[in-house]
This record gives structure tokens, sequence and C-alpha cells, in this order.
């Protein structure tokens, strides 16, 4: 990277961050998560067609033309009581 006031390296493009910038890039480039990650969601209890939308073939997928589209979750998935918009997606009784 270079510092915006100079132009001297900020990091060296061999400094091992870079390498991890890279990575980070990549994986998300190609969708793929850490294995931890993906440890976690396999073993996290939820169904698997759940879990498929935290992943390439569901709303993570870098092709926005191949992510799971909002109509296609709530047909996968109904809400159950009407959503009025709250933040914490709880719906607001009517007074």
């Amino acid at each position: 990277m270079v510092c915006p006031s100079s132009s001297q390296w900020c990091v060296p493009p061999s400094h091992p961050c870079i390498s991890t910038l890279f990575q980070v890039v990549e994986q998300i480039a190609t969708g793929e998560p850490l294995p931890e990650a993906a440890a976690a969601l396999r073993s996290c209890g939820h169904p698997e067609d759940l879990c498929s939308l935290a992943s390439k073939t569901g709303l993570l997928n870098p092709d926005p033309a191949k992510r799971c589209t909002l109509e296609q979750v709530l047909e996968r998935y109904p809400l159950e009581e009407p959503w009025d918009g709250g933040s914490d997606g709880v719906p607001i009784s009517p007074c």
C-alpha cells in the first residue's frame, strides 16, 4: 500500500499482512468460508437448508446474479407474523 502523503510504501508488498489480505479477498471472491467457520456452521444444529443461506449457494455468492433473492428467502421461510420493519426484526404489536 502506498501512503497517501508520499510515494513510499506504508506496508512493503512482501509483508505477511499483504498475503493475508489477499487470502481474505480470495475467500470473499470464491465464497468459501474459513475451515473453522464451515465447521461451526455444520455443528450449529440449524436445518441444512437454513444453513445453506449462509453459503455461496445462498446469500453469499460472489456473483450477485446467482445470490438468493429476498423473494426466494421469503418463499422458503415465510414470516410467521407480519413484520413492521422494526430494527430488531420483532413485530411490534398494534395498540
